[in-house]
């Protein structure tokens, strides 16, 4: 499957104060393994082009947010799978889920 426009909306979120210009460069390329809604967010597993590395291992990023109009926050997490597989999950931590997250709802 291919990046959501959620998904790759955290990973520019997330990569930016890195500057993980590898990743970022491939980021059209990346493919998502799995994803899963969860009652608090999403959980995605995404494999890496050959060639790229993923995050150090034991290297998290994170990304506070908040949604407009439903009084939520949370936060997008990142790590390292494997040497070719990132995790992406989306959490909200303070407030109502909603059924769908989608980027109009981003403050």
């Amino acid at each position: 499957m291919q990046l959501s426009r959620l998904e790759s909306f955290a990973l520019e979120k997330l990569l930016q104060p890195l500057q993980r210009a590898e990743l970022a460069a491939v980021q059209p390329s990346l493919q998502v393994l799995q994803r899963v809604q969860t009652s608090a967010g999403f959980y995605s597993i995404i494999q890496l082009p050959k060639g790229i590395a993923a995050l150090p291992q034991n290297h998290e990023l994170e990304w506070p947010f908040k949604l407009k109009r439903l009084k939520a926050k949370g936060y997008f997490v990142c790590w390292a799978e494997s040497s070719a597989t990132l995790c992406l999950e989306a959490v909200i931590s303070k407030g109502v889920c909603p059924p769908e997250l989608s980027l109009e709802q981003f403050a």
